[in-house]
């Protein structure tokens, strides 16, 4: 089975760049800063629905700068 996991390093960058704490980032996202907390860490898989919404909102980045696809 085929997971979509958050990569850390790259998120963390990518929303210090931006000047986006978690908790920012999440309320932008619509889900709770602990969910947020999860999918940093690699504990959490983002639906497919909530990537599109990351890469939305985080604008001018690929699915490869943020995403790993991990097969299971």
């Amino acid at each position: 089975m085929l997971k979509v996991k958050v990569k850390t390093n790259d998120i963390e960058r990518l929303l210090a760049k931006r000047n986006l704490s978690h908790n920012a980032f999440a309320e932008r996202l619509g889900i709770s800063s602990g969910y947020m907390s999860q999918l940093v860490r690699g504990e959490r898989y983002p639906s497919a629905e909530l990537r599109v919404k990351i890469l939305r909102s985080l604008r001018n980045v690929t699915f490869d700068e943020i995403f790993e696809i991990n097969d299971f």
